[in-house]
């Protein structure tokens, strides 16, 4: 198992002209650590993956591991609807020292589930790295039957899945059937971390947790310990502000937030564009009164 716990899907942070701040990277990294993150996903889809050209995403994934020298598991973005770019993006992220990486299911040029297996087999088959893979059909247009899920899950270097699903009986499922104790699924949406836990998951893979990392591992840590109302309760103050930051696609409130808690991160690239007035007041809102206790 690559982590138990709490992981965040780190953002980029720009500079006002859009270029990557690397200093503020290596700032958020640091504070996600001193707060009990368990695991760092870089190029994911919060980080602006898509956005991000080759270089800048490699640039990214060394100085991830440069400053995490060690301390915590971090998981490499490499996904792609391009079967070849996503197997040389994963070994790239093999040989600069990446724990994991983490593959979303191809997108626009949607396959079938005869093809999710092959994608994900040749990619497998030809890396020495552990996979986790990646299902939000609400991005993609393409989930992960149970069935292809427990096919692939029999291959040693498939180890886990990030479910955005929402659907915890579906995680269940997967589970139930899967032979292999160590293979993990980790809740994609924050808004249903202790369901999840309680179905099986091995924790989360956080958007929300750039924001408050300390208290969505805590979540996962009152679960785990079997306190399930004290679980509960945290998720329930922070629920507001995962509504909030969900009002405009990820990570557009994601990066709200965290510059109207003065981390000033910067904006999202285009073809994203800032939150809204109207929605940013609601998210400041709700962030200021989840601070207030």
């Amino acid at each position: 198992m690559i982590f138990k716990g709490s992981a965040t899907a780190l953002v980029t942070p720009f500079h006002a002209d859009f270029s990557v701040n690397k200093e503020k990277f290596v700032e958020l990294i640091n504070r996600q650590i001193a707060d009990g993150t368990q695991a760092l996903v870089i190029n994911g889809t919060t980080g602006e993956a898509s956005t991000l050209n080759k270089e800048e995403r490699m640039d990214l994934l060394k100085l991830a591991l440069e400053t995490v020298n060690g301390r915590i598991p971090v998981i490499a973005g490499t996904g792609s609807n391009n079967t070849a770019d996503a197997l040389e993006a994963t070994l790239a992220a093999q040989y600069a020292g990446a724990d994991a990486a983490m593959l979303v299911t191809p997108y626009y040029n949607k396959t079938s589930q005869a093809g999710l297996i092959a994608h994900y087999t040749h990619i497998a088959d030809r890396t020495d790295i552990p996979l986790i893979l990646y299902t939000v059909p609400g991005r993609t247009g393409l989930a992960i039957n149970v069935d292809t899920m427990v096919t692939l899950a029999k291959h040693p270097r498939i180890v886990g899945l990030k479910d955005a699903t929402g659907d915890a009986a579906y995680t269940m499922d997967i589970l139930r059937q899967v032979a292999d104790p160590d293979f993990a699924i980790y809740s994609g949406n924050d808004d249903v971390v202790v369901p999840y836990i309680a179905a099986g998951a091995a924790g989360v893979i956080s958007t929300v947790a750039n924001l408050f990392p300390g208290p969505m591992q805590e979540i996962c840590n009152a679960a785990f310990g079997g306190a399930w109302q004290t679980a509960r309760d945290i998720q329930y103050r922070l629920f507001p502000v995962i509504q909030g930051v969900f009002l405009e696609v990820n990570p557009i409130g994601t990066k709200e937030g965290l510059n109207h808690m003065g981390l000033e991160v910067g904006p999202p690239r285009l073809p994203l564009i800032p939150m809204g007035d109207a929605n940013s007041k609601k998210l400041a809102d709700a962030i200021a009164a989840y601070q207030k206790g």
